[in-house]
């Protein structure tokens, strides 16, 4: 089931419960005279509840956190479980001995520290996966612009010995791109689908030349494609 479904359904299943817990709420207190102490209790209450559907209801960003190796997910569940303990821990306390303003103190800085944790996990930008995404992507087309390019040098094999310097001047580009690295921004992009583009006309025209034909502007493909692969090899945009 899609994510945002997903998110759907249990948000309307949070809404649900809460629902039903005020119901609970307003036909318990109904002919109560409730206390300082009993508000915060029913404040308290409602609190966990919404701590505890956190986890579900957020999405962290990343399949890794900074603290160790622990997915943020078990992390968010971590904290929901500490705020519930804390909340109960204050309630039972509340009804005996502790002072409501102590005891509202202290859930405040619960609230505080889960808030912190939830926007920290799942809100927080990790650069490490901005770069990922282009990295895999120059990636894959560096391995395309290897590959087409061998093709394309064994290919020109078969050429008349007249375009001996282009295909001298593909191999040597072969051997270039065979140090070409993924980058970790995407300004390389532009020049390495240009790469391809030039690589695939020349594929072309030796298809041309191999069935008898001659394309006039051969020589210039071959040196235009060298000229891209010296730009990229010296990592400058177009």
């Amino acid at each position: 089931m899609p994510e945002k479904q997903l998110f759907i359904i249990r948000l309307f299943l949070f809404i649900a419960g809460f629902v039903i817990l005020l119901f609970v709420f307003f036909l318990i207190t109904a002919n109560a005279d409730l206390g300082t102490a009993d508000r915060f209790i029913w404040a308290s209450a409602g609190s966990v509840y919404i701590a505890a559907f956190c986890p579900f209801l957020f999405s962290p960003s990343g399949k890794k956190s900074i603290f160790g190796k622990m997915p943020p997910h078990i992390l968010l569940w971590l904290g929901a479980m500490a705020y519930i303990i804390i909340s109960t821990v204050v309630i039972l306390l509340v009804r005996f001995i502790l002072p409501v303003y102590a005891a509202a103190a202290i859930q405040c800085i619960a609230v505080f520290l889960y808030a912190a944790l939830i926007s920290f996990v799942c809100f927080s930008k990790h650069p490490a996966r901005k770069i990922a995404a282009p990295a895999i992507g120059t990636s894959q087309t560096i391995q395309l612009i290897k590959s087409e390019l061998a093709s394309l040098s064994v290919k020109m094999a078969g050429l008349p010995q007249e375009y001996n310097e282009a295909k001298k001047e593909i191999e040597i580009n072969l051997e270039a791109v065979k140090k070409f690295l993924p980058l970790e921004n995407n300004t390389e992009t532009d020049i390495e689908a240009g790469i391809l583009d030039s690589i695939r006309q020349i594929d072309q025209s030796s298809d041309v030349i191999l069935s008898g034909g001659n394309p006039p502007s051969f020589e210039n493909e071959v040196k235009e494609l060298s000229s891209l692969i010296e730009k990229r090899a010296m990592k400058t945009p177009v």
